[in-house]
């Protein structure tokens, strides 16, 4: 019979452990590729964006309506600044 000194051997393993990525981070890079043309018109596309939504959220800073708050279009505008105020900061970090 086995001696029981109270301790207990145990068969070691190996593991690899994954380490868990981030939610906004792909686990693998995918790097799509565009042509230089594309990648220009997309610039440029962005660029008048930006600037006809810079246009709307100054004229929006400067709306002097008592019904401002009720109005549709001054809410989605006021929303769509706030969005591309999101996007514009994204641009800053990113090499689009």
């Amino acid at each position: 019979m086995a001696e029981s000194s109270g301790t207990r051997k145990t068969r070691k393993t190996t593991r690899t452990v994954k380490e868990p990525q981030p939610a906004d981070q792909p686990s693998e890079a995918i790097a799509p590729v565009l042509p230089p043309e594309i990648q220009e018109k997309l610039r440029s596309t962005l660029t008048d964006v930006l600037a006809l939504v810079t246009d709307i959220s100054t004229d929006l800073g400067i709306v002097e309506c008592n019904h401002k708050d009720e109005c549709p279009i001054y809410q989605d505008c006021k929303e769509l600044a706030k969005k591309m105020r999101a996007f514009r900061a994204l641009l800053r970090t990113t090499q689009i």
